[in-house]
């Protein structure tokens, strides 16, 4: 007589793979919506970078130029009080685009 150790009878194993033959593709599901989620997540991030990135250089453009504008008013400043006048006519200064 052989000795069978609980749970391990025949109907009972069978019982057992019977109960377990579709996890495995539940597992891999649920597994795949997880990472679906995550690559999602991850793209809005990128997008967000890009905006953010894309105003920094605006405002990073935006500050040359107020820097530009600064400077031609200081060296009129200088120019014309070196010179003694006042400046006739409207006085303009370009900007490098």
């Amino acid at each position: 007589m052989r000795i069978v150790p609980a749970g391990f009878r025949r109907g009972l194993v069978r019982r057992s793979t019977l109960s377990l033959r579709g996890s495995g593709l539940i597992e891999v599901l649920v597994a795949m919506a997880i990472i679906a989620f995550m690559m999602i997540a991850v793209l809005e991030m990128f997008s967000l970078s890009l905006l953010t990135n894309h105003g920094a250089g605006a405002r990073t453009l935006m500050t040359f130029k107020a820097q530009q504008v600064v400077e031609n008013l200081r060296y009129a400043q200088q120019t014309f009080a070196n010179v003694g006048a006042a400046p006739t006519g409207s006085a303009t200064f370009p900007l490098a685009v």
